[in-house]
């Protein structure tokens, strides 16, 4: 609302005439107030499953969505999809399914091995397809049309997570058994769980040099080089991040993650994290569900609050709040706040790029100003402002930086 008079504003209003909102997440048309569980995108559509098994799809960019369901089972829980030029592979709750018309209809595929089962993963390595499922594991030759069983040398335990391929290997992981790997695409495996306990591994990503494999129950573990040798990394996730659902791993050093607490970023091989919720609607804890990288954008699905995209050249940018070397010191910017989410002191960084008055404000989620954190003369250079937000209610707030002519917004979250 208009902080003088209340008459209601929107939020482009207060902040988007004098200069555009931070780089931030955009919400895909159509996909408001919707809980979606997996996405993938081709150079034609968006395909976004719904937790009510509803197989959406949209050659407009969100304008119109169609429901692609013929052939799929009533009621299907979705649990995964393989995009790849003229195929999808979809793992439900009861088996798998192909299509080759885009998503127009579907086909039950590995009815020996998959029907009536729980299919988690797919994977191609070289011309081959494989198949993770409570079931087993399945290879296939023809694009995932036959499958057939690819487990020599493996625990006689029939329930396979994930599959994932890192460097010339094949991994697999078995329900509270671990990793194992094969050499040989799948003819022979051996254990490849060196430094991790009995866990039940939900979903594996690589690098140039480095395995990451998220845990069911919480956490994760990174493996460094060509030998298995896990560690435990739980404690490099920000507060509050727990699990991890999936990865997508970009120029081998470079891993994005959703997780039950938002968007995570990693810079350096998945050695440190951060969450980057910009555009999220934070009035609640954001799950990510899925996301898919696609021609120099990223796009994910988040539960209850429908679907997002951002270009990936805003997220390849250093993290808010450190400086940028290559950039120069005559810039004025606004940090993300530090710690994000929180329940009490956050520091927020900025830099100006000249001396002059400088004001940061506020506002909660109804465009009400809230606190005045910073109001007067500052130098040119690199600054940090202090904010108790132990006395506010938990929720979505804005906090928006003026000076001179530059008007700069970020979005902050508060927790109890």
């Amino acid at each position: 609302m208009n902080l003088v008079t209340g008459i209601p504003i929107s939020l482009t209003l207060l902040f988007g005439l004098c200069s555009p909102l931070s780089a931030q997440w955009r919400p895909i048309q159509g996909t408001a107030r919707t809980n979606f569980v997996i996405l993938s995108v081709d150079g034609r559509y968006i395909y976004a499953g719904t937790q009510i098994g509803e197989m959406r799809r949209t050659s407009d960019n969100g304008q119109t969505w169609d429901v692609k369901n013929k052939g799929l089972p009533d009621s299907s829980i979705f649990i995964t999809l393989y995009n790849e030029p003229g195929l999808l592979l979809l793992g439900t709750g009861r088996g798998a399914f192909r299509s080759t018309d885009n998503g127009d209809s579907w086909y039950a595929v590995g009815a020996e091995f998959a029907a009536g089962h729980v299919v988690h993963r797919f994977e191609r390595l070289g011309s081959n397809l494989y198949m993770a499922a409570d079931s087993g594991l399945a290879q296939s030759t023809d694009n995932g049309a036959t499958w057939a069983r690819s487990e020599n040398g493996l625990l006689p335990v029939r329930s396979f997570q994930t599959v994932a391929k890192y460097g010339g290997k094949l991994l697999c992981a078995i329900r509270l058994h671990g990793i194992y790997a094969s050499v040989d695409s799948g003819k022979a495996w051996s254990p490849y769980s060196d430094g991790m306990p009995p866990r039940t591994v939900y979903s594996i990503a690589s690098g140039s040099d480095f395995v990451l494999a998220s845990i069911v129950t919480g956490g994760a573990y990174r493996s460094q080089g060509t030998d298995a040798n896990w560690i435990n990394i739980a404690d490099k996730f920000p507060q509050y991040v727990r699990y991890l659902s999936n990865f997508s791993v970009y120029q081998n050093s470079i891993v994005f993650a959703a997780s039950d607490y938002g968007f995570l970023a990693s810079y350096d091989s998945a050695q440190t994290w951060r969450l980057d919720n910009d555009g999220l609607n934070a009035s609640r804890s954001v799950m990510v569900n899925d996301l898919y990288l696609y021609n120099g954008e990223l796009f994910i699905a988040t539960a209850l609050d429908g679907c997002y995209r951002r270009p990936l050249s805003e997220l390849l940018t250093p993290p808010s709040g450190v400086e940028d070397a290559t950039a120069g010191a005559a810039a004025t910017r606004l940090g993300q706040s530090i710690p994000n989410p929180t329940s009490g002191e956050v520091i927020i960084p900025y830099s100006l790029a000249a001396s002059g008055h400088v004001t940061i404000a506020l506002y909660n989620s109804l465009l009400q100003q809230v606190a005045t954190v910073v109001d007067g003369e500052e130098p040119s250079g690199p600054h940090t402002a202090r904010l108790d937000a132990s006395a506010l209610p938990p929720g979505a707030y804005y906090y928006r930086l003026h000076a001179g002519t530059v008007n700069l917004t970020r979005q902050m979250v508060i927790v109890r």
